[in-house]
């Protein structure tokens, strides 16, 4: 790749700031494998790998399914058995081979990818460039990739092992966008052969076995893997609990290996105990409010502008998150290029709200609903609350992720409470804030909002690039579809001797690579 567009991208990278915490001295941090290092066949004390790893998850993958999995755990899931173009090395910030063994800009928006020849997929078929050629056209109308795949204006295969890629216009973060695992190669011939179950064949680390939604998903390491000799972890199991207490007794009993997101409540008994680790990382997660900006009450500038004045963010993080968050100014995550939170904004003010509420054409109140997911239902009360207090009466419509998707889908919300996380590009708050595309859960339409993405990701300059994305955010700012509330806190704890994962201020955390020491 040129030389330019190499060092702006690491400029682009997202890279998970890890801090061990204890209740005396801090415990040092677990430290990510480097894809392809070398590694020896036992511990570095002289003992042995544990022969399979068990992780507690709070939430449970939908899917194996690549393209079809946008939550956070399906994605941890789907790292784990399938391989994209390109690996994004979080830790580092650093572009690495995946599926293509190198790759080169040959004009200013076309590359060609150099795929490893001998590389197999699960079904024992070699990764070939057809199959990157039907990933592609098969994702090209899913809700999740197809904003990244319609970029393209062409995609050929120059021989077996090489695949030319050339888009429609410049952009300098194409590169970063195509590192998810929404993009990962699947097998054209296992996808057409068996479409239900197809697109669980990958060419990734590990190889699927069982997924028994809403309870596990195991795998087991592929031999045939072309890094296969450094996987010290023969078999991973991913357990879903989502009670906060049975997870963290699981670790305490050694049930499991890994905790994700124990409660901020309880993270002191992970600190206490000699056998454990416990680990915290600021998060890109920004929890926050949208209004169906094409629904009667929702596009009505000067209530949104109230309710963002009658909201207290502090007291939602004290209740939602024990805490353990900050206070959000703007959706765009920290660390993202382009982040900026220097405008005033509406922050919490009772007379101004209550004004605006007149203003807007409610003196003496209203009630509408407020859809959210179950998981949020103490944050979505402390809100109602608050909201009470300037005459609107909310109801809440609470439901499972799976039905708050497909009624956001629906247009059906006036107010929802969610969460996002972002990837290592400005993708991510494109997809929110652009007419149209497939984040946008409060259907905002703002044409210099669109035009200020698209001029965006046409040039190189960062700090030009940077004066655009802060136009963006005063604007949201003012017209506030949106109302960005906190930015959440990921704990995790192992046991110890747990090593080797690599993090993702996201929380896609990459497992691949790690181990117990026994």
């Amino acid at each position: 790749m040129k030389k330019g567009i190499a060092m702006l991208l690491c400029l682009l990278m997202i890279t998970g700031s890890l801090t061990a915490c204890s209740s005396s001295e801090p415990k040092e941090t677990t430290q990510a494998a480097t894809v392809g290092a070398e590694t020896t066949g036992t511990a570095e004390t002289g003992g042995a790998y544990k022969d399979t790893l068990i992780v507690g998850m709070s939430a449970a993958p939908q899917t194996a399914d690549a393209q079809a999995a946008t939550n956070v755990p399906g994605k941890i899931i789907t790292k784990m058995i399938h391989m994209s173009l390109i690996f994004l090395n979080t830790e580092t910030g650093e572009l690495q081979p995946g599926v293509a063994e190198s790759w080169e800009q040959t004009g200013e928006a076309t590359y060609v990818f150099h795929l490893r020849q001998g590389m197999k997929f699960h079904n024992g078929e070699d990764v070939k460039a057809s199959d990157v050629l039907y990933t592609f056209a098969r994702g090209a109308d899913n809700a999740g990739t197809k904003s990244v795949l319609g970029q393209i204006s062409e995609l050929k295969a120059l021989d077996e092992y090489t695949v030319e890629l050339s888009l429609k216009e410049v952009d300098v973060d194409y590169p970063t966008k195509i590192v998810d695992p929404l993009y990962s190669i699947l097998s054209e011939k296992a996808c057409t052969e068996d479409p239900e179950n197809g697109g669980t064949i990958g060419c990734g680390p590990y190889v699927l076995d069982d997924f028994v939604l809403n309870d596990y998903v195991t795998m087991h390491k592929f031999e045939e893997y072309w890094d296969a000799e450094n996987l010290k972890t023969n078999q991973f199991r991913f357990r879903y609990i989502p009670e906060n207490s049975a997870r963290l007794i699981a670790l305490q009993n050694k049930e499991i290996d890994v905790c994700m997101n124990p409660a901020t409540v309880e993270v002191s008994y992970i600190a206490d105990d000699p056998s454990l680790v416990l680990n915290q990382m600021n998060s890109s997660r920004v929890f926050y409010l949208s209004f169906n900006t094409g629904s009667e009450i929702g596009q009505n500038q000067a209530l949104r502008q109230a309710v963002a004045c009658a909201v207290n963010k502090e007291d939602i993080i004290t209740v939602a998150a024990e805490g353990a968050g900050a206070p959000a100014k703007t959706l765009w995550s920290q660390g993202l290029l382009g982040f900026y939170d220097g405008f005033e904004g509406f922050s919490y003010d009772l007379e101004k709200a209550k004004a605006l509420m007149a203003e807007a054409g409610y003196a003496d109140g209203l009630t509408m609903e407020i859809a959210c997911d179950s998981a949020n239902i103490s944050a979505v009360e402390v809100i109602q609350s608050q909201l009470r207090e300037i005459g609107i009466e909310l109801t809440i419509n609470e439901m499972d992720s799976a039905g708050l998707t497909s009624y956001i889908g629906q247009k059906s919300t006036t107010l929802l409470y969610n969460a996002r996380s972002y990837g290592a590009t400005v993708e991510g708050p494109r997809k929110v804030f652009v007419t149209g595309l497939a984040s946008n859960d409060a259907f905002y339409s703002n044409p210099r909002v669109d035009e200020l993405f698209a001029a965006g990701g046409l040039i190189t300059d960062v700090a030009e690039r940077e004066a655009m994305y802060k136009e963006v955010q005063e604007i949201l700012a003012e017209e506030v579809p949106y109302i960005p509330l906190y930015y959440g806190v990921t704990y995790w704890g192992n046991v110890q001797g747990f090593d080797g994962m690599m993090t993702q201020s996201g929380g896609i955390f990459f497992y691949a690579y790690s181990y117990v020491t026994e």
